[in-house]
């Protein structure tokens, strides 16, 4: 299912994230992984989740940090300099701002699709009812002309006959079959 194939991208990633930043402090890229599963949980998920992927984050790399000041050397990288408290805080401090910053804007730009979308959606309504209301109308008018056709080929075949008839009882009688015949009546 979708979510379990999005939840395990973002769960590798945290934990390469946790990796990194174990193995090579926070010089290494785990910021760039801590990063990555904040926005690719704004983009695969709903905001909450996002959320909570900075939480854990930031959680861990001031945890790591507690860990690393407190000196149970948790970072297992060879000639890295010391860190201060100092340090950690401003590593912190850049990937909470940035994680904000790109999971905000992303949300800004999932709002502003979801408008574009219902907008579109309503155009295309729209057009396809003013499609089927146009189309009706054609079907309608050319049934008219047909009708309106046949009506004056049915005069013009009536007048035909008319004029060939010389005796007026005669033509009366025909005139009468004709148009009952030609137009369709019931009584003429």
């Amino acid at each position: 299912p979708y979510n379990i194939k999005a939840g395990a991208l973002i769960v590798v990633g945290y934990f390469i994230g946790i990796f990194t930043l174990i193995q090579f402090g926070p010089w290494s890229d785990s910021t760039i992984f801590f990063l990555a599963t904040a926005i690719f949980a704004a983009l695969l998920f709903d905001n909450r989740v996002d959320r909570i992927m900075i939480v854990i984050s930031t959680i861990t790399l001031f945890s790591v940090s507690i860990l690393d000041i407190s000196g149970f050397n948790i970072i297992y990288g060879e000639n890295l300099p010391p860190l201060n408290s100092y340090d950690w805080l401003t590593y912190i401090v850049d990937y909470v701002v940035l994680a904000i910053a790109s999971v905000w804007a992303i949300n800004q730009l999932k709002i502003e699709f979801k408008t574009v979308s219902e907008q579109l959606r309503s155009t295309l309504t729209f057009v396809s009812n003013d499609r089927t209301e146009l189309e009706q109308r054609v079907e309608e008018r050319t049934a008219n002309l047909i009708k309106k056709t046949d009506q004056l080929r049915a005069a013009s075949f009536i007048a035909r006959k008319t004029a060939e008839t010389q005796d007026l009882y005669s033509l009366l009688n025909s005139v009468t079959e004709l148009i009952a015949d030609q137009f369709g009546y019931y009584h003429s």
